[in-house]
């Protein structure tokens, strides 16, 4: 599913962490002063294992480094992030 089709995130932290982890990201490769990670952590509501996590994740396994990043990838972290988000939310109504 392309991001211009869906037009819902099924969870608002879902959108949340993706746009924390790219906005530090690109803050980070344009700004030469930028704030310590515990920071970007804190206003955007996790925690610091959880954004230095985000991080890793989207830096190594989504853009392995290269912080120009094309629509296929952008695409499929997106829906990464969907589909982890979907299994939570199944993991719940299990219970």
């Amino acid at each position: 599913m392309s991001i211009g089709k869906l037009l819902f995130f099924p969870e608002k932290l879902t959108f949340l962490r993706f746009l924390l982890v790219t906005l530090v990201m690109a803050i980070k490769s344009h700004e030469d002063k930028y704030y310590k990670n515990s920071y970007y952590a804190k206003i955007g509501g996790v925690s610091k294992e959880e954004f230095k996590d985000l991080e890793e994740e989207y830096l190594f396994n989504y853009i392995q480094f290269q912080l120009y990043v094309d629509t296929e990838t952008y695409n499929s972290f997106y829906q990464d992030l969907v589909d982890y988000n979907q299994d939570k939310i199944a993991e719940k109504e299990a219970y």
